[in-house]
């Protein structure tokens, strides 16, 4: 948790004072703070909790797989660190959505485990879930947050501060070096690397039929000499 306080400051007694918000206290609770100039990209932002930083590659296209994939969570912790931050993002209080017509929520909670990540629900709703499935909100809830997780964990694992803004060469960089880099499509690493991207994935193998020459490089430019030649010394 990161914060913007306007200190009340007294030059004859040498003391600042700060005054927090209820919801900022436990951001002293563990004791020492660190406290840095405000950021330029921060000037216009109101005191109180420093929002989290807008992520692009969350919704990017082409990075899907990596997102859902086990083995990401594993190499980024686990899927019991993962829960931590669903909990932590929480503050206490169940995420069963608001489409679900039953609102009763009981006072014990647990973490729900959907096909698209970790939601932390009360022991009432967990239930309700299990026996029903999860919903469409709740899905994409769970997928949110995994990515929040997984994109943050990179940041910190590369030593960027918590608002830094994830670049694909990055999560790219990350990949190559935490072995994890086969769970990347070829789209994804061709624009990385600033060459001409497709959607199309490249396969292993053609046929013949799917073979399409876009030019011939000028290594290749004999080649046309040759037919050329070919051609006029042909027998009639």
């Amino acid at each position: 948790m990161k914060a913007i306080l306007t200190p009340d400051i007294s030059p004859a007694m040498g003391l600042v004072i700060f005054k927090p918000s209820k919801e900022l206290l436990p951001l002293f609770q563990n004791g020492r703070v660190v406290i840095s100039p405000e950021l330029p990209h921060l000037k216009h932002v109101v005191s109180g909790p420093i929002p989290n930083a807008k992520q692009p590659l969350a919704n990017k296209r082409g990075l899907e797989g990596f997102f859902n994939a086990d083995e990401v969570i594993r190499k980024l912790g686990g899927i019991c660190m993962l829960t931590e931050y669903v909990k932590t993002l929480s503050n206490g209080q169940c995420q069963a959505t608001e489409e679900d017509e039953d609102k009763y929520h009981f006072h014990r909670f647990c973490a729900l485990h959907t096909e698209s990540g970790v939601v932390w629900v009360c022991h009432h709703h967990d239930n309700h879930y299990r026996d029903n499935g999860a919903t469409e909100a709740l899905n994409e809830l769970a997928r949110n947050q995994r990515v929040e997780w997984v994109i943050a964990r990179i940041c910190e694992a590369l030593g960027k501060d918590y608002d830094h803004v994830l670049s694909l060469q990055e999560l790219c960089w990350w990949a190559f070096t935490h072995g994890a880099a086969h769970l990347l499509t070829d789209y994804i690493m061709r624009e990385a690397a600033g060459m001409q991207t497709r959607m199309d994935e490249i396969k292993s193998e053609y046929k013949e039929s799917e073979t399409i020459v876009e030019h011939y490089g000028s290594d290749y430019s004999f080649l046309d000499d040759c037919c050329s030649k070919y051609a006029t010394h042909q027998p009639e």
